[in-house]
């Protein structure tokens, strides 16, 4: 697998990472992971990194967006992975990223490798979400053509979600006799520990009389999470029973800075990331869970994570987090109305208890049926194995 990030980390793409890595291991696989100079090493996993010669290696995990550096991170990964490769002679070339992409495109024919690329949104959609390109500028012109070439040259595309899948067949004119559906999924063996969770519980001192609506994921502007404290400042004057808990990584200072801003210290925790296998002992702690991820051309994973939590969800309503999870949320319009999502989700928190229950319930057995990675892999390897190769 290329992985031009920082694996591993507790965020985003990582995870998909991550589960393909290790299911795919349990089925027999041997997998080897070429990726940055930075990041922690799972155990069980084959990692090889490039040198650790760079600036970037001080910032990059916190970073947790598109950077310049990765321009001159990504030459020495197409040489690790060139190097790796002719070691390990692998019979795929499984690409993360656009970057990824064009790694495997280089390599892959030099060892006749079959090339897979594991698409999880848009390249030039995430760099002018991220204001490092603006749209219709000619580096936007630029990128856009890099982004096409590489749809046209990869053999195989994998969409990591609904949204993305109709984005390549709709807007980049990709064949769908190349393209394949192999969705986000979810490890039912990460299982929460009580003794975790209390002690989460004691050192976030969270109230025992309030609701208590968590959050899990990156601290970003595409994760939307400045739109959930402004929520959380309007549901103050509104309602005393609520305490919002948000844990992530990013950049956690100045969030909390922004906690201090809006006068929520009463009523909101924000902290550093969970780790990922803790991850259902923290949502533990939860009646509710929000995301407001604004890009609709990726998955939105935690939302699987918060339904194996049986947690009534909040979200934004887009396509890419009703191909998950349907009907199954109180969903807010996109047009940032804090005063109309306060009032709706108001609403929402105060529906009977065995109505949240019920739609938990359901969705949890939805998603059991559609999104384990025990039967999700298998379409991957499907692909591996011959299908549209």
């Amino acid at each position: 697998m290329i992985a031009p990030t920082p694996f591993y980390s507790n965020r985003g793409c990582h995870m998909r990472i991550f589960e393909e890595a290790r299911w795919l291991s349990k089925d027999h696989y041997l997998v080897k992971i070429v990726t940055y100079q930075v990041g922690d090493n799972p155990e069980g996993f084959d990692v090889e990194r490039i040198p650790d010669w760079f600036f970037w290696s001080r910032v990059g995990l916190k970073a947790n967006q598109p950077t310049w550096h990765k321009i001159y991170l990504d030459f020495f990964l197409l040489l690790k992975t060139f190097v790796v490769a002719i070691k390990f002679r692998p019979a795929v070339l499984h690409c993360h990223l656009h970057e990824g992409a064009l790694i495997g495109l280089l390599v892959g024919p030099l060892l006749g490798a079959k090339v897979i690329f594991d698409s999880q949104g848009g390249l030039t959609d995430e760099l002018s979400r991220f204001k490092m390109i603006e749209k219709g500028s000619l580096l936007y012109g630029i990128f856009l053509l890099i982004e096409k070439a590489i749809y046209r040259l990869v053999p195989t595309i994998v969409a990591s979600n609904e949204s993305n899948y109709a984005m390549l067949r709709d807007l980049f004119k990709v064949p769908e006799t190349k393209l394949r559906l192999v969705p986000d999924a979810i490890s039912f063996d990460i299982k929460t520990d009580p003794k975790v969770t209390e002690t989460l519980r004691k050192e976030m001192k969270i109230p025992s009389d309030r609701k208590v609506i968590v959050y899990l994921g990156s601290y970003t502007e595409v994760q939307n999470v400045e739109a959930v404290l402004k929520l959380a400042e309007v549901m103050k004057s509104k309602r005393q029973d609520i305490f919002w808990v948000l844990r992530g990584n990013g950049d956690v200072a100045h969030y909390q800075n922004l906690v201090q801003t809006l006068k929520l210290s009463d009523r909101v925790y924000l902290g550093d990331v969970i780790p990922y296998l803790d991850s259902q002992s923290y949502l533990a702690l939860g009646d509710f869970a929000i995301t407001l991820k604004l890009r609709t051309t990726e998955s939105n994973g935690k939302l699987l994570s918060y339904a194996l939590a049986r947690l009534p969800i909040i979200a934004l309503d887009h396509q890419s987090n009703r191909s998950l999870i349907g009907d199954s949320a109180c969903y807010l319009g996109g047009d940032g109305d804090y005063e109309a999502w306060s009032s709706k989700l108001s609403k929402y928190l105060d529906l009977p208890k065995s109505t949240h229950e019920e739609t938990a319930r359901q969705l949890e057995k939805k998603i059991k049926a559609c999104y384990a990675w025990e039967s999700i892999i298998k379409k991957l390897e499907s692909i591996y194995d011959g299908d549209n190769i």
